[in-house]
Formats: structure tokens, sequence, C-alpha cells
């Protein structure tokens, strides 16, 4: 694969993830669809708990994978695909944290998914080695 298109699959990822915060993540009965960043909303005098920064994290994340994807597709440079590497690692990390959220009981919903997948393309842009 070349390069250029992994970047673009980068891209694509990076904007996956970012748009995965506005979709559904879980279905709660009685409630209905919380999509991520219903969950960055808490009540006065509560302790955020890890689901309500992970939303953030996953803004700042996706913002970035898109900025250093432009970036490379404009100029190929190691720092940049280092950078890259990290932001891409924060998206993969909270998508998996998502999912383990599942665990708790809670139906999942299709923003997760997307999550997931933006993911996993922004890692899949990294692993294409160099000619």
């Amino acid at each position: 694969m070349d390069r250029k298109v992994a970047w673009i699959l980068g891209l694509i990822g990076g904007i996956l993830v970012l748009a995965s915060i506005f979709l559904p993540w879980y279905k709660v009965t009685g409630v209905g669809n919380i999509t991520g960043w219903d969950l960055t909303k808490t009540a006065k005098g509560l302790v955020p708990m890890p689901e309500m920064v992970a939303p953030k994290l996953l803004l700042g994340a996706g913002i970035l994978i898109i900025l250093t994807c432009l970036a490379l597709l404009w100029k190929p440079q190691e720092v940049v695909e280092a950078l890259m590497g990290t932001f891409t690692v924060l998206a993969g990390a909270s998508a998996v944290g998502v999912f383990l959220l599942e665990e708790a009981g809670r139906d999942m919903g299709y923003g997760a998914y997307v999550l997931l997948i933006g993911a996993i393309l922004a890692l899949i842009s990294l692993l294409v080695e160099k000619r």
C-alpha cells in the first residue's frame, strides 16, 4: 500500500473518531441513547468518572490525528509520524475502554463501533512500511 493511501486512511480514521463522540455509545433503558458527548456532563459537586473524560480526550485525539495526517500528506516527517502514533494509541485505548464498559451491562450504540473502526483505520495507516 502506498504511504499516501495509508495517510488518507488515517485521515478517515481521525474523522470517524471525531464523529463517533456525537453518535450514540450506549442504550440505557428508560433514557434512550447516550452519546459520548453526553457522558461529559456532570452534576455540580460530583467527581468526574473516567468515562466522562474519555470523550474529551477523543475529541483532542481525533483533531490531532486529522491534523497530523494532513501534515504527513503535505510533507512526511518522522516527528509528525511519531505524534500520529501517540494519538492513535490514545484513540485505540479509549475505544477499548468504551467496550469494557459494555461489560457493566450497557447495550452498545453504533457510535462505539464507529469509534473502534476509526481507531483501527488510524492504526493501519501507521503500520504501512516506508519504501
